[in-house]
């Protein structure tokens, strides 16, 4: 995929999420390595899926979340282009065993996010013409000794109509 078609640009469905994944994970491997590494694990979920354990700590696990359309345009006018919004998940997992405290956890968790907020949050994916937006963040898991936290990140495309990409 080249960047000035890629998905997103006349494509709907799981390409446009799965390409997101993908490029959300080459660019946070590459800032974490340009600020000083700080995760042991970034992977995609398909990567993540062929664990046979959990990865090492901390971890970023990039996964999509969701694809909905705007209504506000498409039932009122026929044959028009609907945009949608893509949604991908960055699960932030850390250590907190034996931090009856959590301050280790807490302080864990605190880099991690910052970390990956700044390499995902207002910066644009090849190929698509608007940038990616943090809409929330919350704690999905705490078992075994870890503390799980999802961002997740938004980004909106207009599918193309007839090969041209609408504007």
């Amino acid at each position: 995929m080249t960047p000035d078609r890629g998905p997103g640009q006349g494509e709907t469905g799981a390409a446009l999420e799965l390409y997101l994944v993908e490029q959300a994970t080459e660019r946070l491997i590459a800032f974490d390595a340009t600020e000083g590494k700080l995760f042991a694990e970034i992977l995609g979920v398909v990567e993540a899926a062929g664990y046979a354990e959990q990865p090492r700590t901390p971890a970023a696990v990039i996964a999509p979340i969701a694809e909905r359309g705007d209504e506000a345009v498409a039932p009122r006018v026929p044959d028009s282009p609907q945009r949608f919004t893509v949604t991908i998940g960055v699960v932030h997992v850390v250590q907190a065993a034996n931090d009856r405290k959590g301050d280790r956890a807490r302080d864990r968790l605190s880099r991690a996010l910052t970390r990956s907020r700044r390499a995902l949050a207002g910066w644009q994916p090849p190929g698509q013409r608007e940038a990616m937006t943090l809409r929330r963040g919350r704690i999905v898991r705490v078992d075994g000794g870890r503390v799980s936290w999802v961002d997740e990140y938004e980004i909106g495309h207009w599918p193309s109509q007839g090969g041209i990409a609408a504007a």
